[in-house]
């Protein structure tokens, strides 16, 4: 793709910023901030720290930048807090942040931090989960003749940063710690699990979820190992990032809290930037390929948030020939030689959040497109078959105590945003996706509802979603310019359809500090694998028990 001028805008956007947030903190004499560890996006934690920004309580985070640190959450709570000493909360946004100030600690007046301070240890949630299922992956392709994809998709056992849920009865156990001591941090959490399929065997694996360490100093910090990284604004995540794979291993420069711009650029409101640059593994076609990833966020009024990315996947075995200042000025949209853009594989995203406090009602979507067909000549490719869509709703503290939420959610995938020819494995880790968890060629609707009382929490989600089972190629068209070319069918084959009921209950820290889950599902499928077969039914039962911090 060539959208150069926007990009780098973004980039020097993101420099600017950094620089002038640093610039305006040390000018401000604010105290320098202590390094904790994150907490992590598939925390329930979560929910109720999205009621408390989409009520307006909380005003301070970006909503497409996650995880966050603990100590970002404290400041949350802090700003919460002082919001309720002025308006009277419902039940519902008091309990939230009760729950909130357990799981983290309560807020710090100084977080300046030093090297003596004395070491803090904790741990991550001990977890114990068994589970029986039958649901059959999707097996993954990109809807064309010369792209494909590594990967496989199960919604009803996915996204879940990584973790396993066999096609079968699986038991799992998960612990791990963490320790803050000033500017450093460190934290590893891994988990364990087996169960014998229904093809027969027994399998099983221990995986690490999370291993990293983290340095802060002024309005930065510096991430080093395998960290999770989520970005955009829907259920899961975005388009680009969402919580489907497992965490990355990277290195990572972002800002640790949004900053403003000094002097007569105040008005601009706040920026927050971060890139890395991750390894991909090597359980992929191109094996050691690398992602850089740069994202720039925005609120330039109380009510509006803006998300730019950039993704780059480049290097690795098997990958196009280059060079390394080639390949260095492909990444920045330079081409390495007349208009070659071929030895990487580009993504670009942009987001967009509205919210409205007053209704306590956010609207929000995510866009992403992989190829902009010559400066966008071919609208309908760049925008629609090379790109993706997620736009949502949600609006929360409804009824008596403002316990029930809501959010309504659509996603369209075309047959290509996933990967390019060059990079066949496309976005993905360990096989599977990186961003929408759907994949190419993809259609969907969820609505999605919880009723949070005083000591549980009860979710009813409902989806439908669509695969498009035909097979593509993309050629020039007799007589055209180099950008005269557009996708021709080559197969017409059944679509698959998905209907899926999942149902979950928690039980909020109960006895002696335990936190239950118990998770249902059932899913029909007509038009499995792309035949004529079906319908297949798809069954889950899942209970997990966390010992909380």
């Amino acid at each position: 793709m060539s959208a150069r001028r926007a990009t780098l805008g973004a980039v020097a956007l993101a420099v600017i910023t950094g620089h002038v947030g640093v610039l305006h903190a040390q000018g401000r004499a604010r105290p320098t901030p202590q390094a904790t560890a994150y907490l992590p996006v598939t925390d329930a934690a979560y929910a109720d720290l999205d009621a408390l920004i989409t009520s307006g309580f909380v005003t301070e985070p970006m909503v497409g930048e996650r995880p966050y640190s603990r100590a970002a959450i404290r400041r949350f709570v802090a700003e919460a807090e002082r919001r309720f000493a002025t308006v009277s909360p419902p039940a519902r946004a008091r309990e939230a942040l009760t729950r909130l100030r357990a799981r983290v600690g309560a807020p710090v007046s100084d977080e300046r931090g030093t090297s003596g301070a004395a070491p803090f240890l904790g741990r991550t949630p001990v977890a114990a989960t068994l589970a029986a299922t039958t649901s059959e992956n999707r097996a993954m392709i990109s809807g064309t003749r010369d792209d494909r994809i590594d990967a496989v998709v199960n919604p009803m056992l996915q996204r879940a940063q990584g973790r396993v849920l066999l096609d079968a009865a699986t038991a799992a156990a998960e612990a791990g710690a963490f320790v803050e001591r000033g500017h450093l941090a460190a934290e590893v959490s891994g988990r364990a699990y087996g169960g014998t399929p229904h093809t027969g065997g027994a399998t099983g694996a221990v995986d690490l979820l999370t291993g990293y360490a983290r340095a802060v100093a002024g309005p930065w910090a510096l991430d080093v190992g395998r960290v999770p990284r989520v970005t955009g604004f829907g259920i899961h995540g975005g388009a680009m990032l969402s919580d489907n794979a497992r965490a990355l291993d990277l290195v990572q420069l972002r800002q640790e809290r949004p900053v403003r711009l000094p002097g007569p650029f105040r008005h601009l409101g706040s920026w927050q930037a971060s890139a890395y640059l991750a390894d991909l593994g090597h359980d992929r076609d191109q094996p050691g390929s690398a992602l850089l990833h740069m994202r720039l966020s925005a609120r330039p009024t109380r009510h509006v948030e803006v998300g730019v990315s950039y993704l780059n996947q480049h290097g690795g075995r098997n990958a196009p020939p280059s060079l390394q200042w080639q390949r260095l000025l492909d990444i920045f949209l330079f081409a390495a030689s007349g208009d070659d853009y071929e030895i990487t594989d580009k993504v670009a995203a942009v987001d967009l959040r509205v919210a409205l406090p007053a209704l306590r009602t956010a609207l929000y979507a995510n866009f992403l497109t992989t190829d902009d067909r010559g400066r966008f000549s071919q609208p309908a490719g760049g925008y629609w078959e090379d790109a993706i869509w997620l736009v949502g709703a949600e609006r929360v503290g409804l009824g008596p105590d403002a316990r029930v939420d809501l959010r309504l959610e659509a996603r369209h995938t075309g047959p290509r945003p996933h990967t390019h020819a060059q990079y066949s494995s496309g976005m993905t880790v360990d096989g599977l996706v990186l961003g929408d968890a759907l994949g190419p060629s993809s259609s969907g609707i969820t609505v999605q509802g919880d009723f949070t009382g005083a000591a549980a929490r009860w979710r009813v989600e409902l989806s439908s979603e669509r695969y498009v089972g035909d097979l593509f190629h993309a050629a020039d068209q007799p007589g055209g310019d180099e950008w005269n070319w557009d996708w021709f069918r080559l197969a017409d084959n059944p679509d698959e359809a998905r209907q899926r009921v999942l149902v979950n209950y928690l039980r909020f820290r109960g006895w002696r500090g335990y936190e239950t889950s118990l998770r249902g599902g059932v899913e029909r499928v007509t038009g499995f694998g792309y035949t004529t077969r079906g319908p297949r039914w798809g069954l889950l039962a899942q209970m997990t028990v966390r010992a909380l911090p």
